[in-house]
Parts: structure tokens; C-alpha cells; sequence
């Protein structure tokens, strides 16, 4: 019944995503691909003619966000066309413009989570400095310099003159050691210096609390990052998730809050991986990304 259906008759056929091997340009600019040779193969057996028809510029212009498969749909629902060929995801988008062909194959998807490049040993030492940016390590150096210089002016300058101990490099040497142990090393006895080492001693304070907050936030992101095993974790840690634009009404359904911290992934996936980590904490992609991930395709890691 279906073969005399469409005997003779000229199906429009659009194309959609392209992806090697099912759906591509060969060299000659002309498609090809295996889902390309299934239809014509198809349409030799049942006796119809192919048409090829292009996406319209109304559906990309509408759907172009959501792929080039949802734009193809759309086009199949305005009547533009009555077949799209492409290997697509089933989405909720896409059975609400087109019906669908049964399913030929499932795809897992898979979270990829950003663990950091590995360290060397000396970038493993550096990361004492990390809680704090460069600047204000400038600062808090230029603050200890300049309470030196007071101490050595009002205090002991003038109670060691002529004693090693009444050097500048003395001063700068127990202000330095008072800030390391969080603590004043040295007991001024004039007015002026204690004056100056209770507000050096409060600085002191606020710079050892703020560094400890910030040690223990970092140290704290590194131990959930490492312990994300699910969609659901990577959210409740606050992670912002890159997924392609076609998988956000899938992603939306199951977890409503998403789109707060979903960012739509835009080029491929080779820039989606050098971009994890800047952009995006994870991502999720199909199993066939992954494996040539994991196979080296995408970075040499």
C-alpha cells in the first residue's frame, strides 16, 4: 500500500544538520552521507522521486538558535517540505512541529565536568598566593613596607640609634616576621608606636581572616567539583552547565531550574571542549562526542 502511495510521486527533501557520516557535503558541493544513500536507496525501491529543497529562511531565522533539525521540522509543519533527513534528537520541540520516524538508535548523553589542567611542581607551591590577586599582594607588601618605615621613624630609630637593631632592615625584618605570625614582634614603648601597631595588628587581622575564607572557598570548589557524579549535583553545586541549544526544553522538563545556570553551547564541539572551564563547569553531550573525546579528537588530553 505504501509503495503505490508514493510511486511516481516527487518528495521535497530537506536536509538538516551536518555530520559525518550520516548527513554531509561531499567535495563536489552535492549531499552525501549514509542517511543520504538510505533515502535514495529508498526511493529507488518504492518508486518516487526526490526532490531536494532547502531550509527556508522563515524557520532558520525562527528556529536557527534551536539547530538547523528544528528548523527543518518546522519547515515540514509550514508545508515546505515532506521530508527532513537528518540524525536528530527526538525532542519535545521538534514532535510538536513534525511527526517522527520511529526511533533508529538511542543516545546517551553524558556530563563532562572541568577538573583543571594538571599542575607542575612549582604551580603547585604558587597556589599559596591564588586566594589573593596579584594587586592586592602589592598592597598588602607596600602596607608592610610602609609600617617599617613608621616604626623605624617614631620608634626604633631613636631608642636603638647606633645599634644594629636601629636599622630600617631590623624594622622591616620584625614587622615582617610580626605579619607572618599574625602577631607583633616587636613592643614599642612610645605612644606613637603602639598607636601604630594596634592599626598594623588590626590589618593584620582582616588580611589573615580574608585569606582563610578564601583558602578554605577555594579548597572547598575543588572537593565538589571532583565529586559531581550527576546532573542534579552539578546544579546544586552552582555550576554552570553547557548543553546544546536542542537539548534545552529536554534538560528544562526534567530539571525546571536549569535555565539559570544553563549556558547554550554555539560552535562545535571541539571550541565547546577548550572552552569548558571558561564558559561552562560541565557539559553535556551525546556518547559519540565523548568517546572521541576520550579518543583524542578534540584535545590532546
Amino acid at each position: 500500500q505504501l509503495t503505490r502511495k508514493l510511486s511516481a510521486q516527487a518528495l521535497r527533501v530537506s536536509y538538516g544538520f551536518q555530520e559525518e557520516p550520516y548527513v554531509f557535503r561531499g567535495s563536489d558541493g552535492s549531499w552525501d552521507g549514509v542517511l543520504v544513500e538510505f533515502v535514495h536507496e529508498l526511493a529507488d525501491h518504492l518508486g518516487f522521486d526526490i526532490t531536494e529543497v532547502p531550509i527556508s529562511n522563515t524557520s532558520l531565522a525562527t528556529y536557527g538558535s534551536a539547530g538547523t533539525n528544528t528548523a527543518c521540522a518546522n519547515d515540514i509543519a509550514l508545508g515546505l517540505t515532506d521530508l527532513c533527513v537528518a540524525n536528530a534528537w527526538e525532542t519535545t520541540e521538534r514532535l510538536r512541529l513534525a511527526s517522527a520516524l520511529p526511533t533508529w538508535w538511542q543516545e546517551h548523553l553524558y556530563l563532562v565536568t572541568f577538573t583543571g589542567e594538571e599542575q607542575s611542581f612549582m604551580g603547585l607551591l604558587l597556589q599559596v598566593f591564588t586566594p589573593f590577586s596579584p594587586g592586592l599582594w602589592a598592597f598588602i607588601v607596600g602596607s608592610i613596607v610602609t609600617y617599617s618605615i613608621l616604626m623605624w621613624l617614631v620608634e626604633i630609630r631613636q631608642l636603638h640609634h647606633g645599634r644594629t637593631s636601629g636599622s630600617f632592615a631590623y624594622s622591616l625584618y620584625m614587622v615582617l616576621l610580626g605579619y607572618l605570625s599574625a602577631s607583633p614582634m616587636y613592643m614599642p614603648k612610645t605612644v606613637s608606636g603602639r598607636f601604630i601597631t594596634v592599626a598594623f595588628s588590626f590589618f593584620v587581622l582582616i588580611v589573615i581572616a580574608s585569606y582563610t575564607a578564601n583558602l578554605a572557598s577555594f579548597m572547598v570548589q575543588e572537593s565538589i567539583t571532583g565529586k559531581v557524579d550527576s546532573l542534579a549535583s552539578a546544579l546544586d553545586a552552582g555550576m554552570k552547565v553547557c548543553s546544546w541549544s536542542s537539548l534545552t526544553p529536554v534538560l528544562e522538563a526534567k530539571f525546571p531550574s536549569i535555565s539559570q545556570q544553563l549556558v547554550e553551547m554555539q560552535a562545535d564541539y571541539a571550541q565547546a571542549f577548550e572552552d569548558l572551564g571558561a564558559a561552562c563547569d560541565a557539559m553535556v553531550i551525546p556518547k559519540f562526542a565523548y568517546d572521541m573525546a576520550v579518543g583524542g579528537l578534540y584535545t590532546p588530553d
